[in-house]
């Protein structure tokens, strides 16, 4: 991946200000035969002992994010999860600033349970949150250990999910609020969503995933509510990770595919007409007018 160097980690650290950098990484890329969990592929394994070089280098911390929606598009985890942890926690159990994101985004499903324990859903058998915290313990590492809700991590409803909080130390529960025009759009959205668990649940959360841009959320008012959704996480004083250092989504392009990617421009909602909201564009988008956060 040619934007993968070491000048896009300092980006991160001097222009955007952030002390964590995720990785999404995939257990289907790190198993080059999926029927054999014990031959990992060293490629992949020496990508990402690079992201912790240079993370750590920059004085930064690096969040490993279990993600398969473009590989196996998984709903929840399953026993190569559990396969992959093994690993990955055992090369970095020795680095307390190296973090583990057990799974990217629980979605299509609604059931706190099967979250938390797991079990049979549509006749598949899947592994719960608390099994996946379960097994990077069982090695022996300490590092800090995040779980995102459900609904593709957007939900922490205090209703239900104070009574499935899970067993364990260092925990930290992630939240994925992207806003759209059903959902994330208020304060009382925001608070029913997950404001409600943050404030009267004493464990700590997190926003480990966010934008306002088409594709990833959008709202056609979002130079008014953007504001309004950062002061509100500002006063609960939970940290927030913004997804991701790639043209059209935080950074602007320089309208062309092969050119290289600048930094230090970011995207704004600095247009006179409102932003057009679509599911379907893609990243990086290279338009240099680009709307986002």
């Amino acid at each position: 991946y040619k934007n993968f160097t070491l000048a896009q980690m300092q980006a991160a650290r001097t222009i955007r200000h952030s002390n964590v950098v995720t990785f999404q990484v995939t257990w289907a890329n790190l198993f080059p035969d999926q029927n054999n969990f014990a031959v990992t592929d060293p490629a992949y394994l020496q990508a990402m002992d690079t992201a912790v070089t240079w993370a750590n280098q920059e004085q930064m911390n690096v969040i490993f994010n279990l993600q398969d929606e473009a590989s196996t598009n998984e709903i929840m985890a399953t026993t190569p999860s559990i396969k992959f942890w093994q690993v990955v926690t055992q090369r970095y159990k020795d680095n307390q600033r190296v973090f583990f994101d057990v799974f990217n985004e629980p979605r299509d499903f609604y059931d706190w349970n099967l979250w938390q324990s797991g079990g049979t859903l549509n006749n598949v058998q899947y592994v719960g949150m608390q099994q996946l915290v379960d097994t990077i313990r069982a090695t022996g590492a300490q590092n800090l250990i995040m779980v995102q809700g459900q609904g593709a991590g957007e939900s922490f409803d205090y209703d239900n999910f104070q009574y499935h909080l899970l067993r364990g130390t260092n925990i930290i529960y992630v939240i994925h609020p992207y806003l759209s025009p059903t959902q994330h759009l208020t304060q009382q959205d925001w608070e029913q969503w997950w404001g409600q668990s943050v404030t009267n649940l004493n464990v700590p959360f997190m926003i480990g995933e966010w934008n306002e841009t088409p594709g990833s959320g959008c709202v056609s008012n979002a130079s008014t509510v953007v504001p309004l959704f950062l002061n509100y996480v500002q006063q609960l004083g939970i940290g927030l990770v913004a997804w991701a250092l790639t043209p059209g989504s935080l950074i602007r392009s320089t309208d062309h595919p092969d050119a290289a990617w600048d930094w230090s421009k970011p995207t704004q909602f600095d247009q006179s007409t409102p932003q057009v909201c679509t599911d379907t564009l893609n990243y990086p988008d290279y338009n240099v007018r680009a709307q986002g956060a």
